[in-house]
């Protein structure tokens, strides 16, 4: 079945990017985006992208924009895919139709955090998409309960995807 990355629009999609959040994460709740806020952002120049095999949504990517003095970029704060379908260049596939809507928008900078404990984010981050990782955040988003981290600290680097760059791919 081939795979097709396109916007997310309907409220079942909406719905199921909450089951891909708690299947990739062990998320709760109070830890899943609401979809009124994925829409909203996507509605008002955010990104809101689904992997789609057939009629089933697999994964997703979502960010908003953000600004830093007066540079305009999107800060990507969440990417997912359903564990059985990882490892299988979907992700790549999310954050690349992510950066070819950027730059039909006129935005070259997408920015985003990772666990730098987490070797294949690295890989994707880095060697894949080519980003350069500007800074390390110590705890940022303070104490989180989710299985896959329970007990310790949410320390992330913090990456830019320069979309010029010759880095990337």
């Amino acid at each position: 079945m081939e795979l097709k990355i396109r916007p997310i629009n309907t409220l079942t999609d909406l719905r199921k990017c909450h089951e891909i959040q708690r299947a990739t994460w062990g998320f709760t709740d109070l830890m899943v985006f609401p979809y009124t806020q994925l829409i909203s952002a996507a509605h008002n120049g955010g990104v809101l992208l689904g992997a789609y095999l057939g009629a089933d949504l697999v994964g997703f990517v979502y960010g908003y924009l953000g600004m830093s003095g007066t540079k305009l970029y999107l800060f990507s704060q969440r990417m997912g895919v359903l564990p059985k379908y990882q490892s299988q260049g979907i992700g790549t596939r999310l954050k690349m139709a992510q950066r070819d809507q950027m730059l039909r928008q006129g935005i070259d900078l997408i920015v985003w955090t990772y666990d730098p404990l987490l070797g294949k984010n690295a890989s994707l981050n880095i060697e894949k998409l080519g980003g350069i990782v500007r800074h390390y955040a110590r705890d940022i988003y303070g104490a989180v309960n989710n299985p896959l981290q329970i007990g310790l600290s949410t320390d992330r680097f913090l990456l830019e995807w320069e979309l010029m760059s010759d880095r990337v791919r």
